[in-house]
């Protein structure tokens, strides 16, 4: 796995999310759709799927966006299991840390001019710091499986993703509030 976490595996597979941004819509409502129908039954599930229009779509978009990218199935399959949860966890907390920042830098402000923070800052400023220590966790996990230059090379591509990670969001709820 660590053979496809390099600076050229990563930065092809944000070309396939990029242009799968333009199937996240169809996904979702494909798969909303096909729950209602199927449930958790997985034959049903997977009739539905087959019986949607929306399917051929995804896979189209799904066949050229490998072709972009140059990746394979098999090489975005396995990048996703590494990088998926990983940008996931990230896009969850980045408002928390970006929070952080803000009241930390409140508090060094209020020290500097000799005052004692504000108790609300000095809370938020645990709480928050609590929370930038399981990113902290997080990535010391993805290094010890992976390696730190994997771990480097996802750091790099972290802007990137959050982008590509709001912008899926924001198509996916989207396809949520129509009806499948």
């Amino acid at each position: 796995m660590t053979a496809l976490l390099t600076e050229d595996k990563v930065a092809h597979f944000a070309t396939y999310q990029k242009e799968m941004l333009a199937a996240t819509a169809d996904a979702t409502g494909l798969g909303l759709a096909a729950y209602q129908k199927g449930g958790t039954d997985s034959k049903k599930f997977q009739n539905a799927v087959a019986a949607d229009d929306r399917a051929a779509k995804v896979a189209a978009v799904s066949k050229a966006a490998l072709e972009k990218s140059g990746l394979t199935q098999d090489e975005v399959s396995k990048l996703s299991r590494a990088a998926t949860p990983y940008y996931a966890r990230l896009y969850a907390m980045q408002d928390a840390l970006k929070k952080a920042g803000e009241v930390h830098a409140r508090i060094e402000v209020a020290k500097a001019k000799g005052k004692e923070p504000s108790p609300v800052d000095t809370a938020m400023d645990k709480v928050y710091g609590e929370q930038s220590n399981r990113i902290e966790t997080m990535r010391k996990d993805f290094a010890a499986k992976y390696g730190e230059n994997a771990l480097a090379v996802m750091k790099k591509h972290e802007p990137e993703f959050m982008a590509i990670n709001e912008k899926m969001m924001a198509n996916a709820m989207g396809a949520m509030m129509r009806k499948p």
